[in-house]
């Protein structure tokens, strides 16, 4: 196919000139290859796909991503909360997202897969984060998923979450997953208490929201806020990352927003004339998911949110914050190096591992050793 005028197609159909070009092989069906693009701007179509081509052969179909979640407020503050018919409060959950959606071939043989927001299809990335492999857990833990979208008929948008995939949140449970709601490819959303997730969990219901909305929120808030536990301020915590409200509007539409604790929430907003420390963290957690840690990619994604002049005078702490992620997975590889070199199961003989891994590590580094090989060996091997 013509590659100016599929590009000047995505462009209008996705509203935007943020258009990045994609080939390729879908890991789950992997005689597939896949050309098209992706939509990489902020919106409606956020993380949507224009496929133009499967197997060299013309199978033009839009995929819907996993919309961004906003809160009910603008910048300056001024609440946005339309009329609805009821609003259910879900269980927000802090990990990456997955997506799987339903594609077609040229014969219109269907293809189940699954993508984190901003690339085509998921794929490990090594000392990047082995995403696959983690959802390969989890598709072994639940066979269903695959035929979720069939029988819903949408695209099922899924969090991967838990101690292996730590972000702010430290979770008691290796790793897990929850339905979070249905996306069609026309960009209806569809709240899960209207989908059968079969014997997949989904995001717990937390209450039905009534009374006056911004006073709810505001309680909503402060109850969580009063059960958040720091355990390193500003990085890690215990307890909810916060809500997503449904809204049932009285059009038969679902409109999202998000609500969190009060410190959880701050922490993402920029403070002062700089960003947050957490902030970036969190964004380059989040390159790592949808591509590569790079300098650059962070910057791409930080200007979802903030603006130029914000990014600019925070380029140091953006420096630190990707080496210094890069240099915690430097040392998880070199610690999955060394446990493979003694052969023992750490299932099996844990005296013997960890006194075999304290010859290469120190003292006050054996107890992060420890958790790094459990989630290898429980979650992430391969």
């Amino acid at each position: 196919m013509d590659y100016t005028k599929t590009k000047l197609l995505a462009q209008e159909l996705f509203r935007t000139d943020a258009v990045m070009g994609f080939e390729a092989i879908d890991p789950y069906h992997q005689g597939n290859q896949v050309i098209g693009w992706l939509c990489r701007a902020e919106g409606a179509f956020y993380g949507s796909l224009l496929i133009n081509e499967v197997n060299g052969l013309e199978a033009m179909q839009i995929i819907r991503g996993t919309p961004k979640i906003g809160y009910p407020f603008d910048k300056q503050g001024r609440w946005n909360f339309p009329s609805a018919k009821k609003i259910n409060a879900y269980e927000k959950f802090d990990g990456t997202n997955i997506l799987s959606f339903k594609y077609f071939d040229s014969k219109g043989f269907k293809f189940v897969s699954y993508k984190t927001r901003l690339l085509p299809f998921l794929k490990d990335g090594g000392r990047f984060g082995d995403f696959k492999t983690m959802w390969d857990r989890m598709l072994e833990k639940y066979p269903a998923i695959p035929t979720l979208c069939e029988i819903n008929n949408c695209n099922i948008s899924f969090e991967l979450y838990g101690s292996a995939n730590a972000h702010l949140i430290l979770y008691e449970i290796p790793l897990d997953t929850a339905v979070l709601f249905g996306i069609t490819n026309d960009g209806k959303v569809i709240d899960h208490e209207y989908l059968d997730v079969r014997d997949v969990p989904p995001a717990p219901f937390i209450t039905m929201i009534t009374g006056k909305y911004v006073e709810s929120y505001q309680s909503q808030k402060v109850e969580m806020q009063d059960k958040l536990v720091v355990i390193v301020e500003g990085e890690s915590y215990r307890g909810l990352e916060g809500q997503v409200w449904y809204l049932h509007l009285d059009d038969g539409k679902v409109m999202q927003f998000k609500c969190k604790p009060e410190e959880i929430e701050s922490i993402h907003f920029s403070q002062g004339r700089r960003l947050s420390k957490t902030t970036v963290m969190a964004t380059c957690f989040k390159s790592i998911e949808n591509g590569d840690l790079t300098f650059d990619f962070v910057v791409e994604l930080l200007t979802e949110d903030y603006s130029p002049e914000l990014i600019d005078m925070s380029k140091d702490l953006i420096l630190q914050c990707v080496q210094r992620v890069q240099k915690e997975l430097e040392f998880k590889e070199s610690v999955v190096v060394c446990y493979r070199e003694i052969g023992i199961n750490i299932l099996v003989d844990k005296r013997t591992v960890m006194r075999a891994l304290s010859e290469y590590f120190a003292k006050t580094e054996m107890t992060h050793v420890y958790n790094v090989v459990m989630a290898y060996e429980t979650v992430g091997k391969k």
